[in-house]
């Protein structure tokens, strides 16, 4: 009967201990933003990167129909830009810093519910702010400012950013995929590592840890010192966003949603799915260049130690 009881008792433990990490959310709130680098000073640019508007639309329609497939209540916010001005792309109306900041402060407080921010444009970094997004008519806002907001919902967050030098949203990244030097004539400059290292060093970052945000992972396109490939005209979503909705189920030749092959998509599945799809693209995109390519892109990852069920069909 002592063996039955402890039996009982640990299996009473383990479940309340793991049921955090394993139930899905029933609420699913996503934040779509994607603008074209117009009015961030890009002006002297003669050709503008592509696509951002159509990774913000691609990824809130395959979002959205992944969501109800699974079951979920969704509600859905579009943000682009035009004109210069940053606007709400289902009302049409004027959005500003304060109004976006207000939005991801009132996301869902319910535990079990998600919170999915993704943003395509133009990115930066610096010493003291970490990885910035560049809006129109904003100099920049920080991504641990938008983490901590998500932090406070209650909720858990997921932060997808296709942006360049987009991998300092946390004080605990560790990874880095390049070598960024100063020359004696205080010229900066990137230094080629071999790919095994920059996977690497993107492998150790997924352990880093966030404390200060609450329940928010993070999977940025980069680095805090790389760049990330923009899309064509051929192709306009970018080499992450392909990635991603790629292994999402999304068929780009037809435009079409589908599910993906794997019954659950978590957290840890979606990083590293993407980025052995980055780095098999990018190696295929260099086929003959000497220099070696792991300076040009290497996915990064903030969580958690626990993994994040996002979909489970």
């Amino acid at each position: 009967m002592k063996r039955i009881i402890f039996a009982l008792l640990v299996s009473i433990l383990l479940f309340s201990c793991n049921s955090e990490a394993t139930r899905d959310p029933r609420h699913v709130n996503i934040v779509a933003i994607g603008f074209s680098y117009e009015g961030v000073g890009n002006e002297n640019v003669s050709e503008l990167p592509v696509g951002p508007h159509e990774d913000a639309e691609a990824m809130l329609a395959h979002l959205s129909f992944l969501s109800e497939k699974a079951g979920y209540e969704v509600e859905s916010y579009h943000i682009t830009d035009r004109n210069g001005s940053i606007i709400n792309n289902d009302t049409g109306e004027t959005v500003t810093a304060d109004d976006l900041k207000s939005l991801l402060s009132s996301l869902s407080a319910d535990p079990w519910d998600l919170n999915i921010f993704y943003y395509s444009g133009h990115g930066a970094y610096t010493e003291d702010g970490g990885s910035l997004i560049i809006l129109p008519e904003i100099k920049g806002l920080k991504l641990s400012d938008i983490a901590a907001l998500l932090g406070k919902s209650g909720g858990k967050s997921i932060m997808i950013i296709d942006a360049c030098q987009s991998g300092g949203s946390s004080p605990n990244n560790v990874g880095s995929g390049e070598v960024y030097v100063t020359d004696e004539d205080g010229v900066d400059h990137f230094v080629s590592i071999s790919p095994s290292l920059a996977i690497g060093d993107a492998f150790r970052a997924s352990f880093s840890v966030s404390r200060d945000y609450g329940d928010v992972y993070v999977l940025s396109a980069c680095t805090p010192r790389q760049y990330s490939y923009a899309g064509t005209e051929e192709n306009p979503n970018s080499m992450f966003t392909s990635a991603m909705l790629g292994y999402l189920g999304y068929d780009a030749s037809s435009g079409t949603s589908q599910l993906p092959k794997g019954k659950t998509v978590t957290f840890s599945s979606l990083y590293q799915n993407v980025l052995n799809r980055i780095m098999q693209d990018t190696i295929e995109l260099n086929i003959g260049v000497e220099e070696p390519i792991g300076d040009v892109q290497t996915p990064q990852p903030t969580r958690i130690p626990t993994d994040l069920v996002l979909f489970r069909f």
